[in-house]
């Protein structure tokens, strides 16, 4: 981001274009065509998760949203034929790879004496990931798939009437975007759970939720200051994790070609959380480690080796290696002598996995600490893991490096302290809790953003955010949001759409001129 395209200008383009696409979404709304405006609805929301308008919670998006499910009627259905012990998750799409998808099937796994369904809003024709499903089905529940329809309404009216029924609560795991919660839960019977995992952008449906569950003390900040959620209504959770695998601790380091007398260390997260300029990049901070610790290696899971991480190898003389995305976690895991989180964007789930296995952990955060861009946890409350300065930060690591001593001592707290809030059965406390204050509380008639004292600083977050976008590859132009929303609407806004396309782009969006429903069968029929 340069000088003639500061974060302030920025912002206020985004929010221009944020506004402008609800006003779409109005419109559409006001001539009747509810299938038109919820999935420009979904574009604003979705353009807004990509670049940052300066809010994290709208109301005017929410009033539009209200407005639609107003004109598309209310749902019929009776829910699920269930008991008070069974929850429902609602996830947009659930992956083979990443945090989000684990985190379901953990909560699944971990809370064991409930019965657990999962409904799906927009999977795409994606394959529910076999774990998942099994967790599912071991629980007693059932996985729902709601893309039989291309029309976000139906969908919505859909998730409302498995909501009709007694379950014991309803757990919204969706995408920032997602606009179907907001359409089908205004009237829901289930209480209904938001849980936060995406603490750091603006998000939809909030404003059906009966309780915000956070996962970490940041984002809890960040919902009662900048989201409007009254202190009531919010609730901590934090990540559910599972025990560490087994794995050969020596067969692991032989298969990825480790020295044996290497201290490796490892991060582990998607590449655009790596994504920074000049030399607060993570290849350049960690380059000048490796120049000091020639008795080092540095595995770095996510990106793919070229660019900066094939200058890095080069610098290094393959003593750092950039190893693109990978299955075998468990396996680079236990190569591991030391974790060291993204930057300048945490990867929270990896680095918890790390110290739940006895992994030292360390983060540089740069200018400030316990934020939502930043390694915050409730289990790293007084404990030396995040660190401003660069130089106080390699002298950590280089400690940890040269002292085997030290690197177990460090491990051992961390894993200790992570275990008291992520682990059976010190985690079932939080959910336990969490499901206790269902009929106690709900959001009704949220405090304005900024009515809750906190230590946030917004003029910075904002500003870091929107660079952090912009520099790591996320932003994305509006006609691209609008594409990808497409398939949910009627033929004429898909062509519309299709049309706004730059001539370089069109071959790779012909299949946005689809309806959702039979996209995804193509890809299914594709797949097998």
């Amino acid at each position: 981001m340069n000088g003639q395209d500061r974060p302030e200008d920025r912002l206020k383009a985004n929010r221009a274009e944020f506004d402008r696409l609800i006003e779409l979404a109005e419109s559409d709304a006001d001539r009747g065509r509810e299938d038109a405006a919820a999935a420009r609805l979904q574009s604003a929301a979705r353009f807004a998760w990509f670049n940052h308008p300066g809010v994290f919670r709208d109301a005017r998006w929410e009033r539009a949203a209200a407005r639609i499910a107003e004109h598309a009627g209310a749902s019929t259905g009776s829910g699920f034929p269930s008991t008070t012990d069974h929850v429902i998750h609602v996830v947009t799409q659930a992956y083979e790879l990443g945090g989000h998808t684990r985190l379901i099937a953990r909560w699944i796994e971990n809370d064991a004496e409930r019965t657990h369904s999962l409904v799906l809003t927009g999977q795409q024709g994606l394959p529910v990931p076999a774990g998942l499903r099994a967790a599912v089905s071991d629980s007693g529940g059932h996985v729902i798939d709601l893309g039989h329809t291309s029309s976000l309404v139906s969908r919505a009216r859909m998730l409302g009437e498995l909501a009709a029924g007694d379950a014991r609560a309803l757990v919204l795991h969706t995408h920032p975007y997602d606009v179907v919660p907001s359409l089908g839960l205004r009237e829901a019977q289930t209480k209904v759970v938001f849980l936060n995992h995406a603490d750091h952008v603006f998000s939809a449906g909030i404003d059906v939720a009966d309780v915000v569950a956070d996962i970490r003390p940041a984002g809890q900040r960040l919902s009662l200051a900048g989201r409007g959620v009254p202190p009531a209504a919010s609730a901590l959770v934090p990540l559910p994790l599972a025990a560490a695998p087994a794995v050969d601790r020596e067969a692991a380091r032989k298969a990825l070609g480790v020295a044996d007398e290497s201290v490796v260390l490892v991060s582990i997260a998607s590449e655009y959380k790596f994504g920074a300029v000049g030399e607060e990049h993570f290849a350049a901070v960690h380059g000048d480690l490796l120049a000091r610790t020639p008795n080092a290696e540095l595995l770095v899971v996510g990106p793919s080796p070229t660019g900066v991480w094939k200058q890095l190898s080069e610098r290094t003389g393959g003593r750092a290696r950039a190893l693109g995305p990978r299955s075998d976690i468990a396996a680079i895991y236990a190569a591991a002598d030391v974790y060291l989180d993204s930057m300048p964007f945490s990867s929270l789930t990896s680095l918890l996995d790390a110290a739940l296995r006895g992994v030292p952990v360390a983060a540089l955060t740069g200018r400030r600490t316990h934020t939502v861009l930043s390694a915050d946890d409730l289990s790293f409350e007084g404990m030396s893991t995040e660190f401003r300065e660069k130089e106080q930060y390699l002298a950590h690591l280089e400690h940890l490096i040269g002292d085997a001593d030290f690197r177990r001592t460090r491990g051992l707290a961390t894993r200790e302290a992570v275990e008291r809030h992520h682990v059976v059965p010190h985690w079932l406390s939080h959910v336990d809790a969490l499901m206790a204050r269902l009929g106690e509380s709900a959001v009704e008639g949220a405090a304005a953003p900024g009515d809750v004292a906190t230590d946030i600083d917004r003029d910075w977050l904002d500003a870091e955010l929107v660079s952090f976008q912009v520099a790591s590859g996320l932003a994305e132009p509006s006609w691209l949001a609008q594409l990808r929303d497409a398939p949910y609407a009627p033929l004429g806004m898909r062509l519309r759409a299709f049309n706004a396309v730059p001539r370089g782009h069109r071959l790779r969006s012909l299949t946005f001129l689809m309806p959702d429903a039979m996209r995804s069968r193509v890809k299914r029929l594709v797949r097998r």
